[in-house]
């Protein structure tokens, strides 16, 4: 047993190359009470976290099979006359194979950087709403942070700080760390804790690299809703970008996120002023495939705003059921809603629109409160 295992994991990778898994699922689209179906084609975990965002339900399985990747656009060709969209999830080395087959792409990661050169003011003018509020917790919660180097620190964060935070949020959908894992960067790095009335509430796992503070991971202790209320998880980049900014550094490193306009995640560090980047991170590109133009697509986008990648540079891609017309009220609403740094133009589907409506973002408003 433990022979054919061993052999399962080690031609895993190999088979990967060549064959994907290809699903075809349809359920009812969130917002619409209309049936949507998709073909989903990937070796990646893209088909669990699109399905949980874009269906009222999980969708029905219709189909399920493995597909030669060399024949990928014979398979599209297919099914494309009863689909509403297909997603494709491929490493990076086949890019030229769906050369002129997809609609749109996105990297499977970005990255997401604070720039802290200037001053502390201009730092602050980068947050919007909700991390401004986070500096009235800090002050009416009187929480304060410590750096520690200390290994039995580093042990309680792990197992009560971070891993109850991840499991608690993110469930299955999570990848969690080893502690082995882990460890190398704390030797290399630092603890941030998070203190009420000296007793350590959360923390963040951080290390230097050359101008950079890069924060990798962070915990609160036993995922404690009562300190979450408190501003705890907030209150991490708030004294970590303090940090960076008074010992000297000039950039944080927020890492990478999923490339979804309104993903929890993402835009908790778009709140942050993080600018957008392409990861290095990304071992594969995400490719939409749009058979026709319909309210349906439009819907599903609208759900699931994304950034793509559009003559080298990342812009953003939502649908807009309601927008029949570009207007100015519209374009400062998603400006608001979706600006960041990187982030070069907004392109917005609507039903009666088959080519894309672009907005520059010209004209950002200085006052980021929302």
């Amino acid at each position: 047993m433990i022979l054919i295992n061993t052999l399962k994991n080690t031609l895993r990778p190999i088979i990967s190359r060549y064959l994907a898994n290809a699903t075809l699922v349809e359920g009812v689209l969130k917002g619409t009470g209309k049936p949507f179906r998709c073909l989903f084609i990937e070796n990646s975990n893209m088909m669990e976290y699109l399905c949980t965002r874009s269906y009222e339900a999980y969708p029905h399985i219709l189909k399920k099979w493995k597909t030669w990747i060399p024949f990928l656009q014979k398979t599209i060709g297919k099914y494309a006359s009863f689909i509403d969209l297909c997603i494709v999830v491929l490493p990076i080395s086949y890019d030229s194979d769906l050369e002129g087959a997809y609609n749109f792409k996105t990297p499977e990661w970005v990255s997401q950087v604070l720039d802290i050169s200037g001053s502390w003011e201009n730092i602050r003018k980068s947050f919007h709403k909700a991390p401004k509020k986070t500096e009235r917790k800090i002050i009416k919660y009187g929480l304060t942070y410590n750096i520690s180097n200390d290994i039995n620190d580093f042990k309680h964060f792990y197992y009560h700080m971070y891993l109850p935070l991840i499991e608690k949020q993110h469930a299955d959908h999570a990848y969690i760390d080893t502690y082995d894992e882990m460890l190398p960067f704390f030797l290399k790095g630092f603890l941030l804790m998070v203190m009420e009335n000296d007793h350590a509430i959360a923390g963040g796992l951080c290390f230097q690299e050359k101008n950079s503070i890069i924060f990798r991971r962070l915990g609160v202790l036993g995922a404690d809703e009562n300190y979450i209320k408190k501003g705890a998880q907030s209150a991490i980049y708030y004294f970590i970008i303090s940090f960076a900014k008074e010992t000297g550094f000039q950039l944080v490193d927020f890492m990478w996120s999923k490339p979804f306009l309104n993903d929890g995640i993402y835009k908790h560090k778009r709140d942050w002023g993080a600018d957008v980047y392409s990861s290095s991170e990304s071992e594969c590109w995400i490719y939409f495939i749009i058979p026709r133009h319909s309210e349906n697509v439009v819907s599903f986008f609208e759900n699931n705003p994304v950034i793509i990648t559009s003559k080298d540079a990342l812009s953003g891609l939502v649908g807009l059921r309601d927008g029949k017309k570009a207007n100015r009220d519209q374009e400062v609403f998603l400006t608001k809603q979706f600006y960041a740094g990187g982030i070069k133009n907004l392109m917005v589907l609507t039903p009666d629109s088959v080519e894309e409506i672009n907005y520059t973002f010209a004209g950002i408003m200085e006052n980021n409160d929302e």
